[in-house]
C-alpha cells in the first residue's frame, strides 16, 4: 500500500470472537497482525473460524467480542469506505444490505399453484410482487429442484402452520443450500440451527438471520444431513416406529 514502510501495521485483530444467536461460535480469542507487503494465508480445518475472520477483516461481518484496528491512516482510509477485495467462497446473500436490497438479487419462487384457493392467493398477495427480480417459475419437475436448489444461496421456508415433516427442507439442505425457517411443527427437528440452516421465531426475522445462514459451511450441512436422513436411516427409522407401533396395539 503506498506511503506505508515494510513494518507498518495494516490491521491488527485481538481477541476477536464471534458468536451467533443459536450459540455457535465460529470464533474465539483471535488475534493476528498484517503489515504491509505482507501475504498471508490462514490455515486449519473446516469450521475452525478462517472465513469468518475474514469476513469481519473485509467489513462484512462485526465481532462479538474484540477490537479490529487500522493503525495507520493510509489503510483506515482503504478500510472506511471498505475498499478491500473480498473473493466469495460460494454465491451468497449480502449480510450489509436491507432485506428489500436483497431482494433485489434474484429470487425464484416455485411450486404448484392449480386450486382455486391456491391462485387466488397467488393473484392476490404474490403477483403484485414478481419483476425482473422475482420471478415465479411455477411447479418444476425434481431434476430442475435439485437445480435450483444447487445454485440457491439460501432457501427461505416461512410457514406459518405446524408443518409435519418438510421434505422441502432436507432437499435444500442436501443439497448445499442452508435453510432459513420459522419455528413451526417439524422445523426444530429437522434443521439443526446453526449447523444445516436457521430458525426464526417470525418471518420478519429473516433478513437478519442471512448473515448466520451464510456463515454455514455446506460441507459440515451435507454430512449432517447424511447422517440423519440418508434413505436407509429414514427406512430404519420408519420400521422401528411401525414395530413400536404394532408391538404397542398388538
Amino acid at each position: 500500500m503506498d506511503g506505508l514502510s515494510q513494518n507498518s501495521t495494516i490491521v491488527s485483530l485481538r481477541g476477536v470472537s464471534k458468536s451467533y444467536a443459536s450459540g455457535v461460535r465460529a470464533l474465539e480469542g483471535f488475534d493476528l497482525a498484517i503489515r504491509a507487503g505482507e501475504f498471508v494465508s490462514l490455515l486449519g480445518p473446516s469450521g475452525c473460524g478462517k472465513s469468518t475472520a475474514l469476513r469481519i477483516i473485509a467489513g462484512l461481518s462485526e465481532p462479538s467480542r474484540g477490537t479490529i484496528a487500522w493503525p495507520q491512516p493510509e489503510a483506515a482510509r482503504a478500510a472506511g469506505p471498505r475498499r478491500i477485495g473480498f473473493v466469495f467462497q460460494e454465491p451468497t446473500l449480502m449480510p450489509w444490505a436491507t432485506v428489500a436490497a436483497n431482494m433485489r438479487l434474484p429470487l425464484k419462487l416455485a411450486g404448484k399453484c392449480r386450486e382455486p384457493l391456491e391462485q387466488q392467493y397467488f393473484d392476490d398477495l404474490v403477483r403484485p410482487h414478481l419483476s425482473d427480480r422475482i420471478e415465479y417459475v411455477g411447479e418444476v419437475t425434481h431434476g430442475e429442484k435439485v437445480e435450483l436448489l444447487q445454485h440457491a444461496r439460501a432457501t427461505l421456508f416461512p410457514i406459518e402452520w405446524d408443518e409435519p415433516f418438510g421434505l422441502v427442507m432436507i432437499e435444500s439442505m442436501a443439497c448445499g443450500a442452508p435453510v432459513i425457517a420459522t419455528r413451526f411443527g417439524a422445523v426444530p427437528e429437522v434443521i439443526e440451527d446453526g449447523v444445516t440452516g436457521v430458525i426464526v421465531d417470525r418471518w420478519q426475522e429473516m433478513g437478519a438471520a442471512l448473515e448466520q445462514a451464510d456463515a454455514i459451511d455446506p460441507q459440515v450441512q451435507r454430512r449432517a444431513v447424511e447422517e440423519r436422513f440418508s434413505p436407509q436411516r429414514m427406512v430404519a427409522d420408519y420400521l422401528a416406529a411401525y414395530e413400536a407401533t404394532i408391538e404397542r396395539w398388538a
